[in-house]
């Protein structure tokens, strides 16, 4: 099974300077034509993009300040050879091969978390106060680390935009490994990010498991404690990129997760 991407922002939308009435259009489908716009995704029936879009909504909540969602699934473009061979009954034999997300779930939030961003803003006025990312089914064959510190002077490096925000993982993620995680970090910190030490998470700021996800994974309980970072601006690609960054460093430690939820949300305003 291909892995799964369950974006959620939190905030409020103002709807008076819409360039699209929600009347009129839906996320899914501008959602959808942002990224076919920027070579992100594709209706092809052969494409070369990143993900597919599986489901969008408006879900702006009074009880969680939730804008909206949106579910997309990785592409599986790649074939590997199986590592398993389990027998099912006598005679059986499995195929040889299996197909692969040819893109780590990591490498494409930052394009996923912009795009998200980009198509809730033609329905209004956005002040986006935090986001979350609940990835499922995860392939960890792959690390992004390198990807991910490539493009660093997309960001601004002014302290002026410099913003600080909360990390919140789910348990699982964060494990017993919390303080070698935080360490591992903050080998990374540089000019354009300075990740913190551990740090108590309140209720209002943990991770959700959110009542729209497809399946039930009840596993996902939030962490009490989180990681402090600075990030170069407060955009949704510079939320996604420390996120994938988070992600990637935890799954070094614990390769054998397959499921988890890191939320980010804005302390500085």
């Amino acid at each position: 099974m291909a892995p799964t991407l369950f974006l959620e922002a939190f905030g409020q939308l103002v709807p008076e300077t819409a360039a699209i009435r929600a009347e009129e259009e839906d996320l899914y489908s501008v959602f959808r034509a942002r990224a076919e716009v920027m070579g992100w995704s594709s209706t092809d029936p052969h494409p070369t993009r990143l993900w597919g879009l599986e489901e969008a909504e408006l879900t702006e909540s009074s009880t969680n300040a939730r804008i909206g969602f949106v579910q997309i699934g990785m592409s599986e473009d790649g074939i590997e050879a199986r590592r398993e061979w389990p027998p099912e009954h006598s005679g059986f034999a499995p195929l040889p091969y299996r197909r692969r997300s040819t893109i780590a779930p990591t490498g494409v939030l930052p394009a996923a978390s912009q795009c998200f961003d980009d198509a809730l803003r033609r329905f209004g006025h956005v002040t986006l106060a935090g986001m979350q990312v609940t990835i499922l089914d995860m392939d960890n064959s792959a690390r992004v680390h390198s990807d991910l510190l490539s493009g660093l002077n997309w960001f601004r490096l002014t302290p002026a935009t410099r913003t600080t925000a909360l990390i919140a993982l789910d348990h699982g993620l964060l494990g017993d490994h919390a303080n070698l995680l935080a360490a591992n970090l903050q080998q990374w910190n540089l000019d354009v990010v300075s990740f913190g030490p551990l740090i108590p998470v309140q209720e209002p700021h943990q991770i959700r498991v959110p009542s729209a996800m497809p399946h039930d994974f009840s596993n996902l309980t939030p962490a009490n404690h989180g990681l402090s970072v600075i990030l170069p601006e407060w955009q949704a690609s510079a939320v996604g990129w420390a996120t994938a960054l988070v992600i990637d460093t935890a799954l070094e430690i614990m390769p054998d997760v397959r499921n988890c939820a890191v939320r980010v949300t804005r302390t500085q305003a």
